[in-house]
């Protein structure tokens, strides 16, 4: 997505008389319909265009959600993120009367596909439509932000087979399965992480004693909650994606005796919540093998 480099560009040096319009997004994270720090950035930077040169404006805000729940529950969740962001104006001088409409478009229409984290972050939005009459006025640039982009985690210095060969490693050991990534809101694997996969079946298969249990975890929901599994529709992502790997080792001749599975949604975060970036999601949304025996 291209980066908004500067909220407004009216032309300077001589009297300008033509209406000026200019648009930009404010994105929100899951279910949610806080100002984030990256939102801030861009309506402080409207802020001080607008209130420090005294400029004439209207505003028009539209909400978007991305494409998890229904109608309904979206179009109100649209509603409440145009609300969040008059509040936030208005809390720092701006004039309710200059917010000429607002209008919850719910999940109908997606900037980009919901088939990805980082689509369905884009998608989650508030597009700022901001009218200004013509006059000569100050270019004001705003900080350089960027949205946070879905990556696979770099890969660690220590493989499964090396902490499974280790012999600190004992019942009770947990770790977490490196670059083990699923495709945005789904139990499915991405191609990229089935080496990590097939080394957990490879360590299985050398180590006919060990059993496991496999525990799913998600990011970016509140107190003890799961994430939506897109392919069910049931509030278990943890417990399908675990379930995931499971299946596979099952498939490929391990015991089910040697194997469990669980999913505790957004219980144990590595990171405190709300997450704020994209390495603190990549660290709570993980599944990790727990040694019950080895």
């Amino acid at each position: 997505m291209k980066t908004l480099l500067s909220i407004v560009l009216l032309l300077a040096g001589s009297s300008v008389f033509a209406q000026k319009q200019t648009s930009f997004t404010v994105n929100f994270e899951f279910n949610k319909s806080d100002i984030t720090p990256l939102a801030a950035a861009k309506l402080d930077s409207l802020v001080n265009l607008i209130v420090t040169k005294k400029t004439t404006f209207t505003i028009e805000l539209a909400g978007h959600t991305d494409s998890v729940g229904s109608d309904e529950y979206n179009d109100a969740l649209s509603l409440r993120r145009t609300g969040a962001v008059k509040e936030y104006l208005q809390a720092r001088g701006l004039e309710s009367s200059n917010v000429v409409k607002e209008e919850g478009l719910g999940k109908r229409q997606p900037a980009i596909s919901n088939s990805t984290d980082n689509g369905r972050f884009i998608n989650r939005r508030v597009v700022v439509n901001v009218t200004i009459p013509g006059r000569s006025v100050v270019k004001i640039p705003i900080p350089e932000v960027k949205p946070p982009e879905v990556k696979i985690d770099t890969p660690v210095t220590r493989t499964i087979t090396a902490i499974i060969a280790d012999t600190a490693t004992k019942a009770g050991t947990k770790f977490v399965l490196r670059n083990l990534m699923f495709i945005g809101g789904r139990h499915y694997l991405v191609p990229e992480s089935i080496p990590v996969i097939q080394e957990l079946l490879d360590v299985m298969n050398k180590n006919p004693t060990l059993e496991i249990s496999i525990e799913g975890h998600v990011c970016c929901v509140p107190g003890n909650n799961d994430g939506i599994d897109l392919d069910l529709n049931t509030a278990n992502l943890s417990e399908t994606r675990a379930k995931t790997v499971y299946d596979y080792l099952i498939r490929n001749g391990i015991s089910p005796k040697r194997l469990s599975y669980k999913g505790f949604g957004h219980q144990f975060p590595v990171k405190p919540y709300p997450e704020t970036n994209v390495d603190d999601m990549n660290a709570n949304r993980r599944v990790e093998i727990k040694i019950v025996s080895k």
